[in-house]
């Protein structure tokens, strides 16, 4: 699966410029793990550079950049017994109605990054 399509890819260089607290476009998740990416824009001029709400699972979500190639060819293992892993997802379902600073005041109330409207509302 392709983790940003082309008219997400162009959505969220149309993003990168612009002034305003804009919502993410796009939901990355390990389909086994807490890893979640919410995306709201990206480098026109570098394609590789992203910028959104970034949690790793570790209970510090965080506004930052992230490389598009680094999220690509991230895999997590399926099992501590074993080698094979499995990469990382497109949220396909994912319809953000909030703006990112929103998300991210959300998340670091909750820990993580959450879609629960609950939450999100009262950030």
């Amino acid at each position: 699966m392709e983790i940003v399509t082309v008219e997400q890819r162009r959505q969220l260089t149309d993003n990168w410029n612009l002034e305003d607290d804009i919502n993410p476009a796009v939901k990355i998740f390990s389909p086994v793990g807490a890893d979640t990416w919410s995306i709201a824009s990206m480098n026109p001029q570098d394609e590789d550079t992203m910028y959104g709400l970034c949690d790793l699972g570790l209970g510090y979500p965080e506004l930052g950049h992230v490389p598009l190639s680094e999220v690509q060819s991230m895999t997590v293992r399926v099992s501590a017994a074993s080698s094979a892993g499995i990469g990382l997802e497109r949220d396909l379902y994912f319809k953000p109605n909030h703006p990112l600073s929103t998300y991210a005041e959300a998340a670091q109330q909750d820990g993580a990054i959450t879609d629960d409207p609950k939450l999100l509302d009262a950030a």
